[in-house]
């Protein structure tokens, strides 16, 4: 079947901040398509809804547009140790779906939960490089500032050490 540019249009309207933010999990149910016209024939395959910690991740590739204008991300499947792992095609990028899985915000309260079953470390410079410390689940952290490295953001803590900022690994606030 040919998919002629009137019905998936490359969008090159975005400019790079969009781009520059390729990392997202679902939030809800969701299938992984052949190409942006979403048919059920076309379906690769399904991800289930899943609790925060184990939801599926993807990184994007690129992006496109329906024939009705709907926003498609090309995405790669990164969920390491999972049959999908690697897969490519195209997702929603339906914000009640997809959500960015990095922080872009300082927490409320200025404080992190650790919510990773195994734990986060804390390290010594903000590339994430020298692990200094593990901190367990359920551990409660204060943040000092938001800070930007390369594509990505970390929290600095008011020891002036680093922690990531992955939602599957923390969330805001204290519980």
């Amino acid at each position: 079947m040919n998919y002629s540019s009137s019905l998936l249009r490359l969008n090159a309207s975005f400019s790079w901040p969009f781009i520059l933010k390729p990392w997202f999990f679902t939030t809800k149910k969701i299938y992984l398509y052949k190409h942006g016209m979403f048919k059920k024939s076309q379906r690769i395959t399904t991800y289930p809804k899943q609790k925060r910690i184990n939801r599926p991740m993807f990184v994007v590739t690129g992006y496109a547009r329906s024939k009705g204008g709907a926003l498609r991300y090309k995405v790669r499947d990164v969920n390491h140790h999972s049959k999908t792992d690697r897969k490519r095609g195209y997702i929603t990028a339906n914000q009640k779906y997809v959500v960015n899985v990095y922080y872009k915000t300082m927490p409320k309260h200025k404080r992190i939960t650790v919510i990773n079953p195994k734990g986060i470390y804390l390290y010594k410079t903000k590339s994430l490089r020298g692990q200094t410390k593990h901190f367990k689940k359920g551990t409660h952290l204060r943040v000092k500032k938001l800070v930007k490295h390369n594509l990505s953001t970390r929290y600095q803590l008011t020891n002036g050490k680093y922690v990531t900022v992955n939602k599957k690994l923390i969330i805001q606030g204290n519980y």
